[in-house]
Formats: structure tokens, C-alpha cells, sequence
């Protein structure tokens, strides 16, 4: 949709039927995104903006936008769905469908919500560490997780030895700890997203995965380069894909269903990363680093305590004795036994 279209979009548009899903079906079950109240319905989701003003080479978002960077959506028109959301829906968390959240514009949202009498609004949703680290600056997102987000989904792409940056993304890995050690103070937890160098060794990627593994994160998702069809990525790559959509019908990738996806021939073999993964998930959560934080953000936010205990109690397997002492502790919290 072009810029005009979007921002005149009513709240009436979310009324469109979902074919064989009642909108309550897929609010209580269909998106699940992280909230502080472990609220069984569920979070709805909410079209704030389009696009992004960044070109990271394996992205199709800048091709989506038409070089446009952000089309915004009128601030007032997301209030009222909210508030319809809200009112009607019983909804009490949100999750941003931009590709990459406009802060500054969320801030006119939420003005706009004070013009209905609501204060705050828990919201999630993905964005660049890059814009994390000048809303630390600037005091936006102290701002912001005063009014309600909580939640950021954010790409950790650290680079081994602060070489080797193909995405042309430019984290470095003091602004990303910058940027996590703020969210801690503020009570924004952070859910991240690490996509490993195909070009890297084994030996590489699993000292790669050990940097990640000391970050003060709740959790976060491991993947190897994708080549995304159109990208400049795929362009530099086509020739060394294994599975190429014109040559191959096994292209489409499951779990990023709006992708195409062709998987590159790097230095390190699909069973080494399926190894290296495993082990780093087992000894993440369990790790002192991991939980040290888990228990400093329940600390200084008490409010997290029922997400983090959750999220602890549906690992897989038994858990460990230092998780099994951590849930132990947090119990005795929630009882009105434990120490602040």
C-alpha cells in the first residue's frame, strides 16, 4: 500500500475475517508474543508503520518500502484501534508488525492514547540495536518503557573479534552491551536474534556463540545466513547457492513462511550447527551469566518475576540445580518470603 493509503487506514480495517479463524481464536491463540502478564488471550497485533530507513544486505524490508524508508500510519487512527482493541476485544498487550519500530513515531501514539485516558500500553516488537542505543541516548526509551514497552525484539549480530561483518549492519559489540545493560535498568527485556557468518569455521562459530552466550539477554535465536530472493545478499551469492527457486522447488523455508530462503555452502556443515546450537541452548539458560540476570531484572523489576519463572519452567528437560534454586527463590517471592 502507498504512504496516503496506509495512513488513513481505519481501525475497521482489523475486522476483516481471518478465513476459518474468528479474530478472538487468533488473538487468544494464533499470536503469541511475549507479555509481562502471561495473559492467556494472547496479544493482538497492530500496524503502526511500514518499512525501514536501513538496507542490511540480507533484508527484503528496504525492497518492501521502495526506498521510501518508513510510511507511517496517522497516530491517531492506531490510537483509536487500540482503543477499540482495547474496549471491545478485551486485548491488553500489542505487537508491532513493522519490520523495524519507529520509536519517535510510537511516542505520538501513545500521546495520542493520553487523549483518551490511557497512561500506558504494553507493546513489543522488533527493532535495530542501532536505533536502541540513540533512544538510550536521546531518553526515549526511558520514556517509552514508562508507557509500555517492555518487550524488544532485537537483531544481536556481534561480529568475531569485531570482524567480519557481512550484513553491513555496524553493531559493535560495545553499543549492543550499552544498549542491554540500559534495558536492564529500565526493565526492557530483550529477546535476540543471531545470524551467523555461513563463512565462518566450526571452531569459529562456536567462539562466535560464546561471545553471545556472555550477553545479558532473555533469550534469543540462532541461525546461519539465509540468501533472501532479490537481496543484494542473494545477488552476490547466486551462484554458490545450493538451492536456487529457479533450479529447485525445496527453496521455501518453513519457519520464515514470508521468505524465500536458499541456504549458502559455508565453511561449516549443517550437522556441526546443529551440534553447536544444541550445546549453546543447554548451557545458555543454565549458564551463571544467564541467570544472574534473570535474577538482577526480577530484583530491580518485580513485575517480570511471573514471565521469568515461566519462561524457566518450560525449558525442555529437567532443569538444572541452579535453575531448579533460581525457581526455588522466585517462589518464595511470589509467597511474600523472599528478600527484595
Amino acid at each position: 500500500t502507498g504512504g496516503e493509503e496506509l495512513a488513513r487506514l481505519e481501525p475497521g480495517f482489523r475486522e476483516i475475517p481471518v478465513v476459518n479463524h474468528p479474530f478472538e481464536e487468533y488473538a487468544a491463540q494464533r499470536q503469541r508474543q511475549p507479555n509481562l502478564d502471561c495473559d492467556d488471550r494472547g496479544t493482538a497485533p497492530i500496524l503502526v508503520s511500514s518499512g525501514c530507513p536501513y538496507s542490511c544486505v540480507f533484508c527484503q524490508t528496504p525492497l518492501e518500502a521502495d526506498g521510501a524508508g518508513y510510511v507511517l500510519r496517522d497516530p491517531a487512527l492506531v490510537a483509536e484501534e487500540i482503543v477499540r482493541l482495547a474496549r471491545d476485544r478485551g486485548i491488553t498487550n500489542l505487537f508491532s508488525l513493522e519490520s523495524n519500530m519507529h520509536l519517535g513515531h510510537w511516542r505520538r501514539v501513545y500521546d495520542e492514547l493520553e487523549k483518551h485516558g490511557i497512561a500506558s500500553f504494553p507493546v513489543s516488537g522488533f527493532i535495530r540495536t542501532s536505533d536502541l542505543a540513540a533512544a538510550v541516548g536521546n531518553g526515549l526509551l526511558r520514556e517509552l518503557a514508562a508507557r509500555g514497552l517492555r518487550f524488544v525484539h532485537c537483531g544481536l549480530d556481534v561480529v568475531l573479534d569485531g570482524t567480519g561483518d557481512v550484513y553491513r549492519k555496524n553493531d559493535s559489540v560495545k553499543d549492543i552491551r550499552r544498549c542491554l545493560d540500559f534495558c536492564l535498568e529500565l526493565g526492557v527485556v530483550v529477546i535476540g536474534t543471531y545470524i551467523g557468518n555461513p563463512e565462518y569455521t566450526a571452531e569459529e562459530f562456536g567462539r562466535q556463540l560464546e561471545e553471545v552466550k556472555a550477553l545479558p539477554i532473555a533469550d534469543i535465536d540462532i541461525r546461519l545466513a539465509v540468501a533472501l530472493r532479490n537481496t543484494e545478499y542473494f545477488t552476490a551469492n547466486e551462484r554458490r547457492l545450493v538451492r536456487h527457486p529457479d533450479r529447485s522447488r525445496l527453496y521455501y523455508d518453513r519457519q520464515n513462511y514470508r521468505y524465500q530462503t536458499i541456504r549458502l555452502p559455508g565453511k561449516i556443515k549443517p550437522r556441526q550447527t546443529y551440534a553447536l546450537v544444541r550445546r549453546f541452548y543447554r548451557e545458555f539458560h543454565a549458564s551463571a551469566v544467564h541467570l544472574a540476570y534473570v535474577r538482577d531484572m526480577v530484583r530491580r523489576h518485580g513485575d517480570t518475576l511471573p514471565w521469568f519463572t515461566a519462561r524457566l519452567r518450560s525449558l525442555p528437560g529437567e532443569p538444572s540445580p541452579a535453575v531448579s534454586a533460581l525457581l526455588a527463590e522466585f517462589s518464595g517471592r511470589a509467597q511474600g518470603v523472599g528478600t527484595a
